[in-house]
């Protein structure tokens, strides 16, 4: 087994991993992130972002693919991965711009080959949903006075996943991965008076931790060039070979037993029948010379998740309070107190369909789909009027020529691609889409096996209308 020959290359992932754990949360500005479990991340990585986020019919032999477990099947060599984001946004109301930015560790990853092309396993550690806000609306009581409205939102959630796939015979692989879901979503909600008012302020705090498994799967099939023509196909040149060479023998075998006014006859027929063999065999060495540099092969990708109940608990605390001439805050009383209330959070059924075409190593081309029953979802047994939500993603990739010495850019991977997304997010009778454009690079480094893939990807999500917020964003990764 080859994780037997890399012991250093494990310690080293643990390492990193035990580090990366300490720091896995990612930050986020969006205040759409308060709804359901915040803003869901995607599973795939900075290679899949380059192409438009398409990945259920990828299945690399020398990158991860955690977006189709079934994937792992087709490592060749142990891998390991980890990356870092950038995210700039403009948050627009029909009267306000606002800017913000941030980044962090992204992902880590580590997988290996238990068995060449039979069985490949993969753990590691990325964000699952991210929480970060804070939104003033400014009020007046009917008396006049000022009443500031503040909702503060923090935290998320981060998935720990162990993932195996096997491939029970050629071009079929199934995998699934084991998740653990933990973190804390920090949210409050304040109403604040000046310190020399009438009114008491008042905050509610409220922390909902989780921990609990979650499981999805994947399936990918294949579909190569010889297969698309079976008249062209090695098998059947094979056949064809063999045909000609018994009645090769045949004739010969005949051609001796006659006699010498016949041997004309059958000697046309050897002549004809080497020369059937010639060109059999030549279109075989075609085939086969086809096949090593410059195959296609077609690979269709089908992931799930099953609808989930996650295993949480809540705390909440109510508090009035009021501001001295210092500004700063005096509690008065304690409403509520409520600790560690257990509780479920139902995450819904998603499921995705995605083909990606191949030819050799230059070309990869594909498209996915996926989609989720968002209506489903609740929290503590209360729904969050959420709508079911699908996304649509394409994506190519181009490698000019990666057997070449000569010129390091033709070693280079191209990507480029595009997503829409229709999310849970339906506001003041306002759905709100998602659409981005992505470029991608993937860099070689020389004298080594590692790449640096690099992603850029631009996008919109949500709208000015009904006094929401549009948000324009760029990701680095």
């Amino acid at each position: 087994m080859l994780i037997k020959k890399n012991n250093f290359f494990l310690f080293l992932s643990v390492q990193i991993f035990l580090s990366f754990a300490a720091t896995a949360q990612t930050s986020s500005s969006s205040p759409y992130s308060r709804y359901g479990i915040g803003d869901l991340q995607f599973g795939g990585f900075t290679k899949n972002i380059g192409m438009g986020g398409t990945s259920f019919g990828y299945n690399p032999n020398y990158n991860l693919n955690l977006s189709n477990p079934a994937s792992y099947s087709s490592l060749a060599l142990t891998t390991f991965e980890i990356a870092v984001s950038m995210n700039q946004a403009q948050l627009k109301t029909d009267s306000k711009t606002q800017n913000s930015n941030s980044s962090s560790l992204s992902y880590f990853a580590f997988g290996f080959p238990v068995k060449f092309k039979k069985w490949g396993t993969c753990f590691g550690l990325l964000p699952y949903s991210n929480v970060g806000y804070t939104i003033h609306d400014q009020q007046y009581t009917s008396d006049g006075t000022s009443e500031l409205h503040t909702y503060d939102g923090s935290g998320g959630l981060n998935q720990f996943f162990i993932g195996n796939a096997y491939s029970p015979f050629k071009n079929f692989s199934i995998g699934a991965n084991a998740s653990y879901l933990f973190g804390v979503i920090n949210q409050q909600r304040r109403i604040e008076y000046p310190y020399n008012s009438y009114y008491f302020s008042t905050r509610v705090t409220q922390a909902t931790s989780v921990g609990s498994l979650y499981f999805n799967f994947g399936i990918q099939y294949t579909i190569d060039s010889l297969r698309w023509a079976p008249s062209d196909s090695i098998l059947s040149l094979n056949k064809k070979l063999k045909s000609i060479h018994d009645s090769l023998v045949l004739v010969i075998d005949t051609l001796n037993q006659s006699s010498a006014d016949q041997k004309g006859n059958w000697e046309a027929v050897i002549n004809k029948l080497d020369m059937e063999y010639e060109q059999t065999d030549s279109l075989k060495k075609f085939v086969v010379h086809r096949k090593e540099k410059s195959d296609w092969s077609l690979t269709l990708g089908f992931t799930g998740s099953p609808a989930t109940s996650l295993s949480a608990t809540n705390s909440s605390l109510a508090e009035s309070f009021i501001f001295n001439a210092f500004d700063e805050i005096i509690v008065r009383d304690t409403v509520e107190n409520i600790s560690n209330v257990n509780g479920k959070i139902k995450l819904p059924f998603s499921a995705g369909f995605g083909v990606m075409l191949k030819q050799g190593s230059r070309w990869l081309i594909g498209s996915d789909f996926s989609l989720q029953n968002w209506k489903d979802y609740s929290s503590f047994g209360v729904n969050d009027a959420l709508a079911n939500s699908w996304r649509v993603s394409a994506g190519a990739q181009l490698t000019p020529n990666d057997r070449t010495f000569k010129s390091y850019w033709k070693n280079v991977q191209y990507r480029i691609g595009f997503h829409y997304e229709q999310t849970y997010l339906q506001l003041r009778d306002n759905r709100l889409n998602e659409y981005a454009v992505s470029i991608g690079l993937g860099l070689p480094v020389k004298r080594s096996a590692a790449m640096l893939h690099l992603s850029a990807e631009a996008g919109r999500r949500g709208t000015v209308s009904n006094n929401l917020i549009e948000e324009n964003f760029i990701k680095l990764g």
